[in-house]
């Protein structure tokens, strides 16, 4: 399965596909983002996101088997593309990053997806369910690094510009494992 954000030069070709809509305040002509999801076998959605999701600097689509995991705005939403069904997941703050277990090669067993926002990391299944979420672990952004022994590596910022302070998460249970002192960390924002 593959999913893309849709732009100009080529959203006129799915305009025939089916349609789920990501977002309240559904109107006509409102999405702000389309994202095109095309499975294995042919089968196309295209997944309308409506104004009302917010807006950010970044946004990201990724498939892990047969779920899209769609961040944007203030959302991440879980497409199920094959069964017509969307769960949609307010995030505290704008939409960061998506990590997927392959990112790690890690099999998706522990997890299929890690999400970031501008405070939080959300961990969701194999199946799309939400499994962990953990708040408060930064105020401008959250970055993964790595994981290594059950533990999810990262950092958020605390206090900006450049006031990254580190944090282990454990991958099962989404528990803080221990606290890092405060670090000034210069250029932490992924490219």
């Amino acid at each position: 399965m593959r999913a893309t954000f849709l732009n100009k030069t080529n959203a006129h070709e799915w305009l025939d596909a089916a349609v789920l809509v990501a977002g309240s305040e559904v109107k006509s002509n409102s999405a702000v983002a389309q994202v095109g999801i095309t499975s294995a076998c042919g089968h196309r959605v295209r997944i309308d996101i409506q104004h009302s999701a917010g807006h950010s600097c970044f946004h990201d689509a990724q498939c892990v088997e047969n779920i899209a995991y769609i961040g944007y705005g203030q959302y991440i939403f879980v497409a199920h593309p094959l069964r017509m069904s969307i769960i949609s997941h307010t995030l505290d703050g704008y939409f960061g990053h998506l990590y997927s277990a392959k990112k790690f090669n890690i099999l998706p067993t522990q997890f299929a997806m890690l999400v970031a926002s501008a405070s939080e990391l959300l961990c969701f299944s194999k199946d799309g369910r939400l499994r962990w979420q953990v708040r408060r672990l930064g105020v401008d952004g959250v970055i993964v690094d790595s994981i290594q022994n059950n533990l999810v590596n990262g950092s958020g910022e605390c206090d900006p510009p450049d006031g990254w302070q580190e944090f282990n998460i454990c991958i099962h249970t989404g528990a803080k494992c221990r606290h890092i002192e405060h670090k000034h960390l210069n250029n932490r924002r992924p490219q």
